[in-house]
């Protein structure tokens, strides 16, 4: 068999650039023995997508039909999950440059949200290990495309980095959610939408707050990202819509995190907001509460030394209702 010959930088080891969510096991801990994969003979330039001559030996049986632009990105991603890790970011190449406009990140980290979900929520044991390796799967294909993006003005791929999924979560802020740290920055990097609301009323500066990632709230208000956009819940499916307040502010209050309320501040976050409840049930946790309640009741003098100083009104009050 050929060796491969280059495409210069592209097949560099993937390596782990972020791991998987708490609780999920590796590989190794799972006992799983990841697919081969068969090859045949292909044409030498493979449509000449890469601008580069490949071995015949070089790339997965079905290619030809993967990256042909009749493909739904479903099907491709089906197909690359089962593609040998040393030959995904070929493929990938191969595919975006035939359909500029797939949102194969988008399908990766949304099928990668629903999978850890599922994990959680699964108590038989062989069927976890069914989805650990499912989900070890998609965690090489986002390496992969990671790898790509980073490569992306050199190998002159461009990865379509927006979309939304049904939920109206872009693919910055299911990397923020799933807490893949290194991806989120690169996506920052790369002057993605940074303002989205998601139908829960989220934005990617909350979330990166609400995770305590300092560098990101840097980038992202950096990047133009709204400092004072307040959450708001959609609930069309169940009673309507009802608008809770939450700030990027109150989320890093809550979390005794200074430095991110030293940086939201500087960056001209409202300190008085109240939020309007933080839960689905009728009896809403910190309702009507501001940043300073937030950190007061917690006890984090620092922060609430820095919201007074910022100008917080310690006269506000809550709702009497609340129960805690």
């Amino acid at each position: 068999m050929k060796r491969f010959i280059s495409v210069v930088g592209i097949l560099s080891v993937v390596g782990s650039s972020f791991g998987m969510s708490e609780g999920v096991p590796s590989q190794e801990q799972a006992g799983i023995q990841m697919p081969k994969t068969s090859f045949q003979d292909l044409p030498e330039d493979v449509l000449g997508v890469i601008g580069q001559k490949i071995s015949r030996d070089d790339l997965p049986e079905g290619v030809l039909a993967v990256i042909g632009p009749q493909l739904i990105r479903d099907d491709f991603f089906d197909f690359i999950q089962n593609v040998p890790k040393d030959k995904q970011e070929v493929v990938i190449i191969a595919y975006v440059n035939k359909n500029p406009n797939s949102q194969i990140l988008l399908t990766a980290l949304s099928k990668i949200n629903e999978l850890e979900s599922e994990y959680k929520k699964q108590v038989d044991k062989k069927e976890k290990i069914i989805i650990a390796e499912k989900i070890i799967r998609v965690k090489r294909v986002i390496q992969a495309i990671k790898k790509v993006i980073e490569k992306g003005s050199t190998l002159r791929t461009q990865i379509n980095l927006g979309g939304v999924d049904h939920y109206g979560w872009t693919p910055l802020m299911l990397a923020l959610k799933m807490k893949y740290e290194k991806l989120s920055k690169l996506l920052v990097e790369k002057n993605v939408e940074v303002n989205q609301l998601s139908l829960t009323g989220r934005t990617a500066l909350m979330l990166a707050a609400k995770e305590g990632y300092l560098d990101i709230v840097n980038a992202l208000i950096a990047a133009g990202a709204n400092v004072n956009v307040s959450r708001n819940r959609s609930r069309a499916v169940f009673k309507g819509q009802e608008k809770d307040n939450w700030t990027a502010l109150m989320f890093a209050a809550d979390s005794g995190r200074l430095d991110m309320v030293d940086a939201l501040i500087a960056a001209g976050a409202s300190v008085d907001v109240q939020n309007r409840g933080h839960s689905y049930d009728d009896y809403t946790d910190k309702y009507g509460w501001t940043a300073l309640m937030l950190a007061a009741k917690e006890g984090y003098l620092d922060i609430v030394n820095a919201l007074i100083a910022a100008g917080a009104n310690v006269n506000l009050q809550n709702n009497r209702r609340i129960r805690y």
